[in-house]
């Protein structure tokens, strides 16, 4: 799981620099805001605290997308 975590961030970085370089400002935001961080995090929940606290997550991390969307625009 810390390898995963260690190689992700810069990983995405990287693109979101790759994709401003080639479309824009706009295209970068998308990338480094996709949730990547969430995939990672979830396992290492999961191993450390159950499947009870990844589900509350989980829906956790659902339910605010939808004022995430609304509020981007």
């Amino acid at each position: 799981m810390l390898i995963a975590s260690l190689l992700l961030a810069p990983t995405v970085m990287l693109a979101a620099t790759q994709m401003e370089r080639r479309l824009g400002p706009s295209a970068a935001g998308w990338v480094a805001a996709l949730p990547l961080a969430f995939a990672v995090a979830a396992p290492a929940v999961a191993l450390n605290s159950g499947p009870d606290v990844v589900s509350a997550m989980a829906l956790s991390a659902a339910e605010h997308v939808p004022a995430q969307i609304s509020l981007g625009r």
